[in-house]
């Protein structure tokens, strides 16, 4: 069995395994690792909602837009980008 890198992000205790925001179900929360900077103006875009590593984000609808939070901003985001999100699992439903 391989052990799978573990911390803390903001006091909550996680475990990372490969997920992106894509894939998470609503009423799940995780943790923004990292944002791809596929082009300068969808950084910036990301950058100007608080979606950054560190962020804590809710998942709140799946679909195409995917529905998400971030503190108490409501945000659309497509499915493509969504995926290309990683995230790391802290908590939910």
């Amino acid at each position: 069995m391989v052990a799978q890198p573990t911390g803390k992000i903001r006091g909550h205790p996680f475990t990372v395994r490969p997920l992106t925001l894509g894939h998470l179900s609503a009423g799940e929360v995780a943790v923004i690792l990292s944002v791809p900077a596929l082009t300068s103006a969808l950084f910036q875009r990301f950058a100007a909602r608080g979606i950054l590593p560190g962020a804590e984000v809710t998942l709140l609808q799946q679909g195409d837009p995917i529905a998400v939070r971030l503190e108490e901003t409501r945000w659309a985001i497509s499915r493509a980008e969504a995926e290309q999100i990683e995230v790391a699992l802290i908590g939910g439903r």
